[in-house]
Formats: C-alpha cells, sequence, structure tokens
C-alpha cells in the first residue's frame, strides 16, 4: 500500500502504536485519503480537530458531548476522539452561559 501524508509514504505512528489494535483490514485509502473503519482519519492536529469539533458542536445546537460527538463520529475517526469531545463541550463558553448555575462544576 502506498500512502502519502505530510509527503511521506507511511501511516501515522498514532495508529502504529502496539497499545492500539488495528488491523489493516480496519484502513483503507481512497483517493489519497486515509479511513478508518470507514470514516476520514484526521490527523493530529489541534487546529483541524478543533474546527471540526466546533462546526459539529454549533450543527447540533450545542446538544452536548454526546450529541456533538454522535455527528462527528458518523464521518470522522481520530483518536481519544470521545476524550477531545468531552473536553471542547466542557470548555465551550456558549453551553456555560446557557447552562443553570447548579449544574456548571
Amino acid at each position: 500500500m502506498k500512502l502519502k501524508m505530510a509527503g511521506e509514504r507511511r501511516l501515522p505512528p498514532q495508529l502504529l502504536a502496539k497499545s492500539y489494535k488495528l488491523s489493516m483490514t480496519d484502513i483503507d485509502v481512497i483517493d489519497n485519503q486515509l479511513y478508518v473503519h470507514g470514516k476520514l482519519y484526521v490527523p493530529q492536529n489541534k487546529e483541524l480537530r478543533d474546527n471540526l469539533l466546533k462546526m459539529h458542536h454549533e450543527a447540533t445546537g450545542h446538544a452536548g458531548t454526546k450529541g456533538t460527538y454522535g455527528l462527528l463520529s458518523r464521518h470522522y475517526y481520530w483518536m481519544k476522539m470521545p476524550i477531545n469531545t468531552k473536553e471542547f463541550v466542557h470548555g465551550c463558553h456558549g453551553c456555560k452561559r446557557k447552562k443553570p448555575f447548579t449544574q456548571q462544576k
């Protein structure tokens, strides 16, 4: 398999980590795009991931972690996406303003 990511012909090291069990049947390359479990792999780029999180969180109407993750995970994949989604939603200023004071912890 030939794959170009950032000018290299190899899989991202995160996908090859021993602690992460991923078989080659879980990976596809379509039009030079890497897919894991049929979802577009998002590289380890904070700005890109934060933009996707923001876009999907706003698209759900600030529906919380489950709603944001549910929408985002339909199309995209990255390791620790649930954790990143939770952190993003808990840091959302719009959600904090709308939430009753007793729920803010």
